[in-house]
Formats: structure tokens, sequence, C-alpha cells
């Protein structure tokens, strides 16, 4: 270390009398503070904190690529919610009742034979229960409204989280 110790590295020494460090741990926390900048800005001096700027990590934004794709994908979802509730409402209006389209009609008529091979697929890897009240159960429901709780909940996941600022007195 170039022939000089750090007042931390060094071993205590019990002070002489008279000596304004009475205790070894008010002498450790001034090196310490004197050692590292940012317990400059944490301890403060003569009772008033410097100015000290925030640290990068804290003040860059989520850049997390996992939390970018599930924005992504509940855009995706909440944009697919919105057209299957405007087929639902245009179809509403037509028809003078409200009308609701589940999730299993729209399935067949864009992919029938992918929802075939999806019944035979889950059937022959589980128990054929498990299409019929399981799967069954969710393709009754609303197509907007799958769409949309699926979009918020991927919103949810993928917010940008705040910074949570904590102060020790």
């Amino acid at each position: 270390m170039g022939g000089h110790t750090p007042a931390i590295l060094r071993p205590h020494r019990p002070q002489p009398k008279g000596s304004t460090h009475r205790w070894p741990a008010v002498g450790l926390l001034i090196n310490v503070a004197l050692v590292m900048p940012q317990s400059a800005c944490i301890v403060g001096r003569a009772g008033r904190a410097p100015r000290c700027p925030d640290p990068p990590e804290l003040n860059a934004q989520s850049t997390d690529p996992m939390l970018a794709f599930f924005r992504f994908l509940a855009g995706v979802l909440l944009l697919i919610a919105v057209i299957a509730a405007v087929s639902d409402g245009t179809r509403s209006v037509a028809a003078g009742a409200l009308v609701s389209t589940p999730l299993a009609e729209h399935w067949s008529k864009i992919a029938p034979g992918l929802l075939a091979a999806t019944q035979n697929a889950v059937s022959r890897a589980t128990h054929p229960l498990v299409w019929e009240l399981g799967m069954g159960k969710v393709l009754l429901v609303p197509t907007w409204a799958l769409f949309a709780v699926l979009g918020l909940l991927f919103a949810f996941a993928g917010r940008r989280r705040r910074r949570i600022n904590v102060f020790v007195n």
C-alpha cells in the first residue's frame, strides 16, 4: 500500500487521555466516512449533508428486456381484446341485444384445424377431463374478457418499477 496504511486498516490503539475520540466506534465512523466517498453523503459534515449525486444504477430506467417483452405482449393482447369487443359491440347493435362471442367460436372460425389438434394433444397428454372441465370452461369465456384480463396481467408484470429512496437517520 505504498507505506501508508489507511486508518481503517490500522489496528486499534488506545487513545491517550484528553483525546477527542473516547470511543473507538466514533473514530471508525469518521474513518469510514473519509475512506468511502458515498458515506460522506449519508453521514454529512458538521450537521449538514452535502449534495451528492445519485448512483447511476438508481437513476437508470428499467432496461430489463423481459419487462419490455411483457409490455409489448400486453399491448398485443389488449389490442386483440379491443378488436373482439368492437366486433361484439357491432353485432350487439345490429341484433338489438347483448351478443358475446366465446373464444371457442373465434378459434373455430380462424383456425379450426389448430383447435382440433390442440384438443387431441391435450387429451392425449393428460386426462380427457382436463380438456372438458378445464380448457372447455376457459373457451366459453367471452374473447374480449379473456384477452383483456391476460393483457392487464402482463401489463402489471411488465410495469416500470418506481425507485424507492430509503433514508436512514
